[in-house]
This record gives C-alpha cells, sequence and structure tokens, in this order.
C-alpha cells in the first residue's frame, strides 16, 4: 500500500507517480533572509520584489489544486518539498481533498535539525510516504536520513543540483544504498551512465527555460523520448515526471502543466515509465494497522469524590481500600485529609468488588 493523504491506495491502482514541487518556497534558492526563505509557503511583500524569488514560489492553494485537477484517478503526485523548501502538510491535506488524484509528501527536516534521525522516523510514523533531500547534504543530514531509511524501509527522493549530477549521484547512493534511493535529476546527463547508478527521476521534459537560464545545450522532448527508447538499460530505471518548480511552467502562467509528462510518453509509446515498477514497490512501504482487540474496561466511582469514570481493567489510582478517578484526587486525599474516612462521597474499593 502507498500512504496518502487521502488514504492508502494499492500499488497495482496506480497508473502514473510524479515527484513534484505542489507548495514550495524556491527563495532558499536565491539566500535572503531565513524567515522568508525557510518553513514558509505564504510569501511577502520583501520577496514579492525580486522577480526570481517570486517565480519559483508556489503558494497558491487554489491554482494549485486547478492544475493538479488535470491528473486522473489512479495518479499519485510525490511532493518532494523539503521543509527548507517551505513545505507545507496542512495546505497539502487542503489540496489532496478537491482532487482525484493521491496526494503524499515526504518527510524531511531543516538542516539543522539536532535529531535527524528521530524526527523522520517520527513523520514517518504519521502521514509522510517516503524521505526527500537535496542534495549535498551535511554528513549529520545524510547519516540521520540513511539510519531512519534503513529503519523504516522507507524511499529515499534525492532531488540532485544541476552541476556534476552524476558524481553527486554517485555520492548520494554511497550515503544512502541503492536499493532505496530515487534519484530526482533534469535530463542534463548521459541516461545510461545515471541509470548504471540508481533508480532515477527525469523531470527534465517541457523545459528549455532551465537549460536556457543555466547555460545548458539543451536536448528537445523528441530527442529524450529517442534516448529513453534506444538506450539498453535506461527505460526499466527511469520515471517520468514534468518536474514543477517554477510557476512558468504551470498552466495558469502558460506553462505545460503536471499532466504533459503523462500526454507525451503516452504519445510516444512509453507509457510504462510513468510507473515506474521499481518505484512503485520502494513507496508501498506502508501497511495498514492490525485491527487490535480494544482492552477490558471497568467502572468505577471515585471514593473521595464520588465521580463515575471508566478505565482499562486494573488502570485505575488506588490507596488501601480506597479507588481514585484522578491523580489529583488521590494527591488531595492524602494531602489534605490524610487518608480519612469521614470526607468519602464514594464508596470504597472493596464495596465496588476490588
Amino acid at each position: 500500500m502507498i500512504k496518502t493523504l487521502t488514504g492508502p491506495v494499492k500499488a497495482s491502482e496506480v497508473s502514473l507517480v510524479a515527484f513534484e514541487h505542489v507548495l514550495c518556497d524556491g527563495a532558499c534558492e536565491w539566500g535572503g533572509d531565513d524567515e522568508v526563505s525557510r518553513g514558509n509557503a505564504a510569501l511577502d511583500g520583501r520577496v514579492r520584489l525580486e522577480p526570481w524569488k517570486y517565480e519559483t514560489a508556489l503558494d497558491s492553494f487554489e491554482i494549485a489544486a486547478r492544475e493538479l485537477a488535470a491528473l486522473k484517478k489512479g495518479e499519485v503526485v510525490c511532493d518532494v518539498t523539503t521543509v527548507d523548501e517551505g513545505r507545507d502538510v496542512v495546505g497539502l491535506e487542503r489540496i489532496a481533498r478537491t482532487v482525484e488524484a493521491r496526494v503524499c509528501y515526504g518527510a524531511s527536516t531543516s538542516s539543522d535539525c539536532a535529531d535527524v534521525e528521530r524526527t523522520l522516523r517520527g513523520e514517518l510514523g504519521g502521514k509522510a510516504a517516503f524521505i526527500t533531500v537535496r542534495w549535498p547534504a551535511s554528513p549529520a543530514v545524510a547519516e540521520g536520513v540513511a539510519a531512519a531509511s534503513r529503519a523504516t524501509g522507507a524511499l529515499v527522493v534525492v532531488s540532485l543540483p544541476g552541476e556534476n549530477p552524476e558524481s553527486h549521484a554517485r555520492a548520494a547512493v554511497a550515503a544512502f544504498g541503492e536499493d532505496r534511493v530515487v534519484l530526482r535529476c533534469a535530463w542534463r546527463v548521459d541516461p545510461a551512465r545515471l541509470a548504471a547508478v540508481a533508480l532515477f527521476v527525469v523531470d527534465g521534459f517541457g523545459r528549455p527555460f532551465e537549460a536556457a537560464f543555466h547555460g545548458i545545450p539543451d536536448s528537445s522532448d523528441a530527442e529524450r523520448i529517442r534516448s529513453l527508447k534506444e538506450t539498453p538499460g535506461v527505460r526499466e530505471r527511469v520515471a517520468g515526471s514534468v518536474g514543477v518548480r517554477h510557476r512558468h511552467q504551470l498552466k495558469t502562467y502558460g506553462g505545460l502543466g503536471y499532466d504533459y509528462a503523462r500526454e507525451l510518453l503516452t504519445r510516444h509509446g512509453c507509457a510504462d515509465v510513468l510507473r515506474n515498477e521499481r518505484v512503485l514497490s520502494l513507496l508501498a512501504t506502508y501497511e495498514a494497522p492490525l485491527m487490535i482487540k480494544p482492552p477490558e474496561t471497568q467502572k468505577l466511582q471515585c471514593s473521595l469524590c464520588g465521580r463515575v469514570f471508566e478505565v482499562p481493567l486494573g488502570q485505575h489510582y488506588a490507596k488501601y481500600d480506597f479507588v481514585y478517578c484522578t491523580r489529583a484526587c488521590l494527591a488531595r486525599h492524602r494531602r489534605d485529609h490524610a487518608f480519612a474516612s469521614d470526607v468519602l462521597q464514594g464508596p470504597r474499593a472493596s464495596e465496588q468488588g476490588m
């Protein structure tokens, strides 16, 4: 089962897995004061004065819900936004309740978290479905992520930088292990060489602007598709995503939207890349809790105050031949009355069959 914000879904029922940003504050890429650039998807006027920071802010619930409405039932969007990038779990839950597609998110910590492993394991025990981390990470973060992944079996999704992605990919695999990691990068490298390292998510479709901005020679989507089809050993180790990160990628602002990878890959006969079986198996670590028989309970009456209360069998406060509804009643009986019997407003323990 894959854990999502609207309940678990069977991996066999999933037709697409997309690793994207849904709500995100890209100001962390551009520097600036920490109050704005960390943990705050709702950016204020200071950021909006700088166009690039505004462009990298995905901070509208309404727009996000409208964009994700293009995805269908059976499709899963994995939000890879980290805490430092402005992850907003409450906002994601609000969006997830309004769309047909399933939405899940990754466990994450801030870069200066004191106990990375404990924090991640706590989130994975809650609603988080995997671990997400930006690379390169500090040694403390990398060690904590690796430990949490080993302990829980959780998938680690690593977002690689645009510079020297191959060397960073090998470092990430060395840190987290090939069997539990998925690398996320734009298609700017030799796919055969990267596929030899680990599973990876291609999020370079429909993003010519990015290559132009970074001064990188861009290849068309058709060339990417041809490489995907013709390079041996690549297709089964790739998961295709658009890689939404900036506003210009959204249909609202003239972009191609979250469903572009589905349309492109299906049109070229590569629909299998949309639901990579290995990625699904790594995501499907959630197990529905077993139905545990509720403990037997008993109704009692507090010897001091007379209040009737219900507790699991044998888990009440007691002293001598008295029974108490709370620890406060026991303390008051001892402190104020030295366990005297003339102040009792309820029956003794023996009178209640105990």
